[in-house]
């Protein structure tokens, strides 16, 4: 009785490719890791706890805590980010819409008739 034949994974074909492409790469993540995070540790796009970093490339940060310090346990949107800030339309839509209803139900609790 002959064995079969074994077929490798792809996968130890594809690792040896994966880590020459991060280890050419390593340098440019690195700088792109430290803007990142310096644009996120400047309080000037922190506002109300929302987060507005339009040169922060990531959509989901860490949150930062009142010290500073980023809370990686806690992700928001990146309301800077091309796809954020149709997040964010789409989030005060939602808001503001709730908000007119929850005044006009508050008005016709009231007495107030149109």
């Amino acid at each position: 009785m002959m064995p079969a034949e074994i077929e490798w994974p792809i996968v130890l074909e594809t690792s040896t490719h994966a880590l020459v492409g991060s280890k050419l790469f390593e340098p440019f993540l690195a700088e792109r890791r430290q803007q990142n995070q310096a644009v996120w540790a400047d309080s000037q796009h922190w506002r109300l706890g929302f987060y507005f970093g339009k040169q922060d490339t990531r959509l989901w940060v860490p949150r930062r805590s009142k010290d500073g310090i980023p809370v990686e346990s806690v992700l928001v949107i990146n309301f800077g980010h091309a796809l954020g800030r149709k997040a964010f339309r789409i989030l005060m839509l939602a808001y503001g819409t709730g908000l007119v209803a929850l005044c006009m139900v508050g008005c016709a609790l009231a007495g107030v008739r149109w």
